[in-house]
């Protein structure tokens, strides 16, 4: 997929969660900044619009404040990558194999009681 591809795919309009992953800022910094906005005739804050109840920020805006292009799709920092290529089960162990290791500290002995203070 080419810098064009992902360019055409990103939607024209962002919505706060996704404006929220391009700048790397807290869902409640996003509508305090876009309100600030409104507010003041922008002159301040993230350039967004009012689309009815919803507010959507223009995705040329925000590549002008982050310096160059948004990349498509967003993957949100605390989702682990989809790599299909990527197996989450080891298959290398036989079926008839314990995979289970044995614990490396010494075991606790049982029958002896904690010594606080030596005399």
């Amino acid at each position: 997929m080419t810098a064009a591809d992902v360019y055409i795919q990103t939607p024209p309009l962002l919505t706060a969660e996704e404006a929220m992953l391009v700048l790397r800022i807290g869902r409640s910094n996003v509508y305090e900044s876009a309100n600030r906005f409104l507010a003041t005739g922008g002159e301040d804050g993230i350039p967004c619009v009012r689309v009815g109840r919803q507010l959507r920020f223009p995705r040329h805006a925000l590549e002008a404040l982050i310096g160059g292009p948004i990349p498509w799709p967003l993957v949100h920092p605390d989702e682990p990558d989809h790599d299909d290529t990527a197996s989450t089960t080891d298959n290398t162990t036989p079926p008839n194999e314990s995979t289970t290791t044995e614990p490396t500290h010494p075991p606790h002995p049982t029958n002896s009681t904690p010594q606080l203070f030596t005399t």
